[in-house]
């Protein structure tokens, strides 16, 4: 009987701590249905294209150059020269921060990534203007250790020295690449469409150890997971702009995702070692469990913008971006209302400043603490800026965007509701040629 109390407390603490640590990346109730990583709880993490970046993401009835193939394929019609623009490399950090996650101490979590993020052409053919890119979104980069010592458990009324050991190591990245089209019905009016196949990667590797003393002998409970998602899917947009005058701009584009294939393969043992004492080792093992995801959904994204130009040297943009959907792959979510505004000044012809303000509200519902472990819930708020050398012929622009926001969530029973603060921030180097 001694021994049967004892392994179910062991499987307790076993069950809370791998809940607590791996809340950030799995939804408790979906661990074999697929991952969730921390950018799946907002839709705004990442803005392509010096000019867009630059705007705050306000770019919708814009769009006249590469990246607008993503932002409003119809906007690409009005880029009067072929041009070809490269993200020579772009930087990355997220830190997310979980108050009292743990007995006296809090959780925090430092991602970062390195990496190209955009490509992109336009090219005239006839009366047709077309456009390739690549895009590498979402991109996400974690190998981090922590150690927590001196904590402390409650075991039948006995407090019991403890530790926590945990080793994370995470890459989810999403690749995009596809073809646009545009072409003018009208002598102000364009429309326009963008076809993208995309390909999402998660791979996480977690191991843990969670360390209890005890009066006689030492117990170490381990949990080794390892799990890998590939994602195949097709991303459609149609946009439409308008001109109505030389110094007014409206465009507007519809996209939908659809997952046309889903692998989710997960290995995972648990083992409880005994030190001392006169209890025996025990151990659980799952391997190599596979299986085909057939019910993934991704919500329809609206984009509706308006540009004014009142002269050469000054243009004013805003958006309004609506997600609409209760999936996002296998995740339930809700439907999001963002706003962007992005101002450009010329200080000189050669010498463009861009600043941009943007919000990325979170797409799960607000922490209820009587249901146990729920998402995090922050809304974000950030602002862009870029600085740009230009000439008839090229371009070198440094652009980056900050965001930050405070919220709640609930990944452990240690307190009732954990305050969340997270902030992230990137830094890219693009280089445009006209031809």
């Amino acid at each position: 009987m001694h021994k049967f109390i004892f392994n179910f407390k062991i499987t307790l603490y076993l069950i809370i701590i791998t809940l607590l640590f791996t809340f950030c990346f799995f939804h408790n109730n979906q661990l074999m249905a697929g991952g969730l990583s921390s950018v799946d709880f907002n839709y705004i993490n990442d803005h392509f294209g010096d000019r867009a970046t630059g705007l705050g993401g306000a770019y919708t009835a814009i769009s006249d150059d590469p990246s607008g193939a993503y932002y409003n394929p119809a906007g690409i019609v009005f880029a009067f020269d072929n041009q070809i623009s490269l993200s020579v490399n772009s930087y990355k950090y997220k830190h997310i921060e979980f108050e009292k996650a743990v007995p006296g101490a809090s959780y925090e979590q430092e991602i970062s990534s390195f990496y190209p993020s955009f490509f992109g052409v336009v090219q005239t053919l006839g009366s047709i203007k077309l456009a390739f890119t690549i895009i590498n979104m979402n991109h996400v980069s974690l190998d981090q250790d922590d150690y927590f010592s001196g904590l402390t458990i409650n075991d039948e009324g006995t407090e019991r020295q403890a530790a926590f050991n945990i080793n994370y190591n995470i890459n989810d990245n999403t690749l995009l690449g596809g073809i646009s089209g545009a072409h003018f019905i009208g002598n102000s009016i364009s429309i326009g469409i963008s076809i993208y196949g995309f390909r999402r990667h998660i791979e996480e590797i977690q191991n843990t150890i969670f360390i209890v003393q005890y009066d006689n002998y030492t117990q170490y409970l381990i949990n080794n997971n390892y799990t890998t998602q590939n994602i195949y899917g097709l991303l459609g947009k149609l946009g439409i702009q308008v001109m109505p005058s030389d110094t007014l701009s409206i465009g507007f584009s519809i996209g939908q995702g659809y997952v046309l294939n889903h692998d989710y393969e997960s290995q995972i043992t648990n083992e409880v070692v005994t030190v001392g004492g006169a209890l025996s080792d025990s151990i659980e093992f799952t391997p190599n469990a596979k299986q085909d995801i057939d019910d993934d959904e991704m919500p329809l994204n609206l984009r509706l913008g308006i540009a004014w130009f009142p002269s050469k040297d000054f243009l004013l943009s805003i958006d309004l971006i609506a997600d609409i959907g209760d999936k996002y792959y296998q995740n339930d979510v809700e439907n999001t209302f963002n706003a962007a505004i992005g101002m450009e000044y010329f200080l000189t012809r050669s010498f463009p400043i861009r600043m941009g303000f943007f919000t990325n509200l979170a797409n799960t519902p607000e922490v209820n603490a009587s249901n146990g472990n729920e998402d995090m819930h922050v809304d974000l708020y950030g602002f862009s800026m870029s600085l740009s050398w230009q000439t008839k012929s090229s371009s070198i622009t440094l652009a980056g965007f900050y965001q930050m926001g405070t919220g709640e969530a609930i990944i452990s029973d240690f307190t009732p509701v954990q305050d969340v603060t997270l902030y992230t921030y990137s830094i890219s180097l693009t280089g445009s040629a006209k031809y």
